[in-house]
Parts: C-alpha cells; structure tokens; sequence
C-alpha cells in the first residue's frame, strides 16, 4: 500500500465521520486475537481535559522510565499523530505495513458487510502497534462519549479516567448531563477502578451508580485540593498539600487537569502497579506540553493557539485571558454550528477588542458571514475572512497598529491545526 491508500482507509479518522458502537471494531479485533488483552491500559474519557491528562500522565511515566504509548485524536495534520511511543509519532512506513496487515482481514468483514470507519480502523492498529512493540503502559483516549466508542473494544484497563464532564455533542451522546455522563461512564469495567474529579452532583451521581452496578471502586479528585493557582504566560503554579508543581502549560484549568493525573498515577503507586517519585511527577508535570492547548505560538509579535470548541471549554480560555497581562486582543475564531453557539459568544466576546471569523475545513463548520451577524451584537470589532490564512495576515496588520497587542486563535480543533501549521510556517 501506498502512503496515499492508508490515509484513504483512515478517511473520517479526523472527525468528519461520527460512527458509534462496537460490532465493527469487535470483529476485527477479534481476527487481531484480541491484541489489547495484553496492555496495561489507562482509559481515559470526559468533555474536556481527555488529552492534556494524558500527556501529563505520559510524560510522569517517561520520568519513572516506562515505555507508554499514547493514543489520542484527533490530529491536526497527519493521522500518525495519534499514535505515539514516548512522544515519537508512528512512522508513515510502520502505518503502511500494520495497514497492509490488517487489509486482509478488513476485506473478509467487508464481505460480510461489515464496513469499518477510519476512527476505528486507527482505534485497531494503534492498540495492535503498542502490542507489538511491548509497551509497559498505553494511554487510550476516548474519541466521543465512551460506551460506544471505537476505544471501549478494550475488556479490561488498569483504571478508567473520567474528566470533567459538560455538554457537547448532543446529537450523538445526548442533550443532559446525566445522559453524557452515562455515555462516558460507559468505559467502567467490572470490578474496575475509576478516577474522577469531584464536580456537579448530577454527574457525579450518575459515575458512582455506574461504579455501583459494575463492582468498581472510584477514587475522587478533590478540587479543593488545589491550592495557590497562579496563572502567566510562562505557565501556571499550584500547590497540592505541601508539594509545589510548575507547568508550562497556560491555565487554572490546567492545574486542575493536572490534578486529576497527579491522583491516577498516585492510586497506581499506592496498588503497587508502577514505582515512580515525586521528584518524577514534579519532573513529568514540567515537561508537558500539549499543542493547541493555550498554546504560545509566538513572543513578538504575540500568538495563542486554544483548541477552546464548547462551552465549558470557552470558559476556561476566557478566565484563561483575563488572567494574563491585559492588552489589545484580536482573536481569530471558527467553530462547528453544531455547538452552544450563543452561549460561547456571550462568554468569550467580552475578551476581545476584534474578532476575525473564519471557516474551519469540516462540513459541519458555521459560516462565517452566519458567526459574524451573530457576533456583532456584542461590542468588539468584527472582520469575516473566510480563508483561514487571510484571517492570520489581517490579524498580523492589525497587531502593527497596535504598540500592545496578542492573538489568540481559537474554537475548532480543525480551524486550529490549520493555523497552527501557518504560523510554524513563518
């Protein structure tokens, strides 16, 4: 197979393709001989927050000298980014050949009628990669929702995670609390061990009469746990007890995904799953980064990337921006129509003195001559370029005439990688 064919499997890998449930990807697995039986996985789910506690839980290992292979998505350029082993991507010829070994057994299900999407196809080779290589840890990220999700083929993790939960993607998971929560509470295994931050009680609820049914022990992460959270654009502190932590990562919600990580590989310790020191997770904690996340693109002029796509994750870029140096903002903004539109603008609007509206490369992307109408009733400045790198150059004239001035790109993840790939570029 060529490069070009295996990006042709993993068509929709990227998000444009929704497909829940288990039978396609259980069959396949099932001519795999159940590669996933054999990993020591950490199974992570959530709204916001999935990635960034990986990666901290990821570069914690590292420190400890495990082997931890990761698995998240989507990707902003190419598909070989989901699948890293101690942060080096899966090369284009390791892609090539475990597609070429799954390709027979891709086509004997098509025969049956068994169509599999590229998510799940990315899902199979992934955990039969990280099976071959014999990785000590995998670090499997939740696509969308979690019962139903390409990941959850696995039967068994060493924990599953659940971050914070708010609403998003209601089409497909449901437009409550309670009925995404049931959906991401779907990973718990039978008499498993959960990890989940304290949050509201609803969803909380809904975890621990999950935990119930299925014999599973749960570990909560207290948000009162931490302390002295301060935020710059070199990154953010916190206290936790007596222990000090410095991230390079921008954000109080850092902190708390942070948390979160520092409680899972904690439990693991104390079960006697993995050996690591404090200095270890201090060490990991200041190593993490995570492109797209209040990302520092640039110092002069001044650039932020924030993959901020819902609500609850536009509120935190907001208090994210109010937190920092106040100067004249220009944001870039583009963002899927099948989001909490109106209620992201109310949040968000207020931080910026222009906002340049773009288009990002998903058909179910908002127009942005539609965003535009609907942003101007609030008070900033409003300027449509529909090509994301014509919105990147008016917002680089606009920071000239400005002595004190940041960009911040924000919204969908697809918008971001784009302009995140321009700005490298310069």
């Amino acid at each position: 197979m060529t490069r070009e064919e295996v990006l042709t499997y993993l068509e929709g890998v990227n998000g444009k393709e929704i497909k829940l449930g288990l039978r396609q990807i259980s069959a396949l697995m099932e001519r795999l001989n159940h590669p996933d039986e054999h990993l020591q996985i950490i199974h992570i789910t959530g709204t916001n927050g999935k990635g960034s506690v990986s990666q901290f839980i990821s570069q914690i290992l590292q420190q400890a000298g495990y082997t931890v292979g990761c698995f998240n998505s989507p990707y902003f350029e190419v598909p070989n980014e989901c699948i890293r082993i101690n942060d080096e991507m899966i090369l284009d010829k390791e892609l090539i050949d475990y597609m070429e070994h799954m390709e027979p057994h891709i086509k004997v299900l098509q025969e049956k009628g068994i169509e599999l999407s590229g998510f799940e196809l990315l899902t199979a080779l992934a955990l039969l990669y990280f099976y071959k290589k014999r990785v000590d840890f995998v670090i499997l990220e939740v696509g969308l929702g979690g019962l139903l999700d390409a990941t959850n083929v696995i039967s068994k993790s060493l924990v599953s995670v659940i971050t914070k939960i708010s609403v998003d993607h209601k089409d497909f998971l449901g437009s409550t609390l309670a009925d995404i929560a049931t959906q991401k509470a779907g990973i718990i295994k039978p008499n498993g061990l959960v990890i989940a931050p304290e949050q509201v009680q609803e969803v909380m609820k809904v975890i621990d009469d999950a935990c119930h049914k299925e014999g599973a022990h749960i570990e909560w992460m207290r948000r009162d746990s931490i302390k002295d959270v301060v935020v710059q654009e070199e990154g953010t502190t916190f206290k936790i007890g007596d222990t000090h932590y410095e991230l390079q990562m921008i954000g109080s919600h850092q902190a708390y995904n942070c948390a979160i990580a520092i409680k899972v590989i904690e439990v693991l310790r104390e079960k006697k799953v993995l050996i690591v020191s404090n200095e270890q997770i201090q060490k990991g904690i200041y190593k993490t980064k995570w492109p797209g996340r209040f990302e520092k693109m640039s110092s002069k002029p001044k650039i932020f990337i924030d993959g901020a796509h819902n609500l609850d994750g536009i509120k935190s870029l907001a208090q994210t921006i109010s937190q920092l140096k106040k100067c004249y903002s220009i944001g870039i903004i583009g963002i899927l129509r099948d989001k909490e539109v109106d209620e992201m603008l109310s949040v968000i609007c207020p931080q910026f003195d222009v906002l340049i509206v773009t288009t990002p490369n998903n058909p179910r992307a908002m127009a942005a001559e539609v965003l535009a109408e609907k942003i101007k009733q609030y008070s900033c400045e409003v300027y449509i370029d529909t090509k994301i790198q014509n919105a990147l150059e008016r917002a680089l004239d606009l920071v000239d005439k400005h002595s004190e001035a940041q960009v911040i790109g924000f919204g969908s993840l697809y918008m971001i990688g784009e302009l995140r790939h321009l700005i490298l570029e310069k």
